[in-house]
């Protein structure tokens, strides 16, 4: 019995041999019986012998691509297309850059809130996603089954924008069947990798504005609650910042100093500022720049080995008959017994 086939191919043969597969389940007129014959000749001519079947397969598709293309310029366009991932990956970081800074103000009549700025819900808001990162990775099938087909929110919306777009006919219904759960694993590790930027230079952008407004503005810190005292907020804040406190040797005030910092309106906040927007800015790279930057380089992996290896559905009858003309006999099958002797 020969081994099940477990050659894994690159996009653009992914492409070839999927679009192949179209043409011919579908029996279109625009791919004839004489056009089988010659595909498969030429791939035996091409040196099949010695490789694997599924090597037989892939030439094949090759050659029967270029006929293919020159018939129809929407299928040459399809074969052709490829995602511009650079332009999506600059318009995130763009987008992650401009957000950031667009927060006009840290607080209200240029003091920082300490308690309530944008920086603590930028950092829930990734800790939370990164929960549901390690979930996923520890339970991926229970995370799939809660999950719709594609992902949720952006990671649903994002991954169709590279699924190329095809000419109209059953041909191309059926290649748009067979190609888009293929292809979903890559576009949504491209997904994922845009995400990751936009979050990654948001936060960026969040600390650079801290610093442009700090430069050209005079802003002071202090804080200001109904229900907390100074030494709940003492409490409350040194655990926040005590990572970015040790990263930047920046001490943090006791319960004394951080009581003269409150805010008893109609009065202003007048603590020096500059020391929280460091250790601000030390926050959100230690849990919102380096976590995500991380994660886009190996969701950039990802889509760079994706690319490289697809797996092909080779159980499907249709490639078991092409495999069969590969190793030049009769088709073979695997038999499972179950419950039963052979």
């Amino acid at each position: 019995m020969s081994p099940k086939p477990t050659l894994t191919v690159d996009e653009s043969s992914a492409r070839q041999v999927l679009l192949l597969k179209a043409f011919e389940a579908e029996d279109s007129a625009a791919w004839t019986v004489d056009d089988r014959a010659w595909a498969s000749r030429l791939a035996r001519d091409a040196g099949s012998a010695g490789h694997p079947p599924e090597h037989f397969v892939v030439e094949r598709a090759r050659h029967a691509s270029q006929r293919l293309r020159a018939r129809d310029a929407g299928l040459a366009r399809w074969l052709d297309a490829r995602p511009a991932l650079w332009r999506w990956v600059l318009a995130a970081v763009l987008l992650g850059l401009v957000g950031g800074v667009a927060v006009d103000r840290i607080g209200p009549a240029q003091h920082i809130n300490l308690l309530a700025p944008p920086v603590w819900l930028l950092v829930a808001w990734n800790l939370a996603v990164y929960v549901g990162i390690a979930l996923q990775a520890l339970m991926p099938r229970r995370a799939a089954a809660r999950a719709p087909a594609g992902g949720r929110g952006l990671r649903r919306w994002l991954p169709p924008l590279w699924n190329p777009g095809l000419p109209r006919g059953p041909a191309a219904q059926r290649l748009a069947l067979d190609w888009v759960p293929l292809a979903l694993p890559l576009n949504t590790a491209r997904a994922a990798l845009l995400l990751h930027l936009a979050a990654a230079t948001l936060a960026l952008g969040l600390a650079g504005g801290m610093y442009l407004r700090g430069l050209v503005l005079d802003y002071r810190a202090g804080w200001q609650s109904t229900f907390l005292e100074a030494p709940t907020v003492h409490q409350v804040l040194t655990r926040l910042l005590a990572p970015a406190s040790q990263v930047t040797g920046i001490a943090l005030p006791g319960v004394e100093e951080l009581a003269a910092l409150r805010i008893t309106p109609p009065a202003v906040a007048q603590g020096p500022a500059a020391g929280w927007i460091h250790l601000f800015a030390a926050t959100l790279g230690l849990f919102v720049i380096g976590p995500r930057l991380l994660l886009a380089a190996l969701a950039a992996w990802r889509v760079r080995s994706l690319r490289a290896r697809w797996s092909l559905p080779w159980q499907d009858p249709y490639f078991q008959r092409l495999l069969a003309q590969g190793r030049g006999g009769p088709a073979q099958v695997w038999v499972l017994p179950h419950a039963s002797a052979l």
